[in-house]
């Protein structure tokens, strides 16, 4: 009985262990989404298959803009999808993607800590079922995952899944 028991111990501690491991390198992945920079985003948005286009707002480009103000978004990226139906958008042809914004499939915010993309996650949640919903939005670390009204519900959280897969996407060197 005293040796059943100490295997059952060992065997304990060691999946503890690998259960350690596991959160240490769930963390370290984590650290790649904490204030990732526009570049990272915007090739990470390349990974994912339905996604046609894409652009960083800045501030030259984007006069007035909330960008790096204390709070406020330090990176933005649109993202146009292919699964947005382009004749629910008001548009003359294709434009720019940022000046599409949201509604052409989505967008990443990127913010300094967890705490501004939640409350940023909070406040879009108050449009939420309203005439100003602007669609779906989800905080992974720093970021704000958004994506297009214009899709339906499960056409968002696919997107979205899919975005989030492609930021967790663990480089190898």
């Amino acid at each position: 009985m005293k040796r059943v028991l100490s295997v059952i111990v060992a065997s304990v501690l060691s999946m503890s262990m690998a259960t350690n491991v596991f959160a240490v390198q769930i963390v370290s992945n984590m650290k790649q989404l904490n204030a990732p920079s526009d570049a990272f985003v915007l090739e990470r948005l390349g990974l994912v298959d339905t996604i046609f286009d894409k652009a960083a707002v800045t501030t030259a480009r984007e006069e007035g803009t909330d960008l790096g103000k204390p709070g406020s978004f330090i990176g933005k990226i649109y993202f146009a999808d292919a699964s947005v139906d382009r004749s629910r958008l008001y548009l003359d042809g294709w434009e720019d993607v940022i000046e599409v914004g949201t509604d052409g499939g989505g967008c990443v915010e990127v913010y300094r800590t967890a705490a501004d993309a939640n409350r940023r996650s909070e406040y879009l949640g108050c449009f939420d079922g309203t005439i100003l919903d602007s669609g779906s939005h989800q905080v992974y670390g720093t970021c704000v995952i958004r994506t297009s009204s214009k899709l339906t519900l499960e056409q968002q959280t696919a997107l979205t899944g899919k975005v989030v897969n492609a930021l967790a996407v663990q480089v190898i060197p």
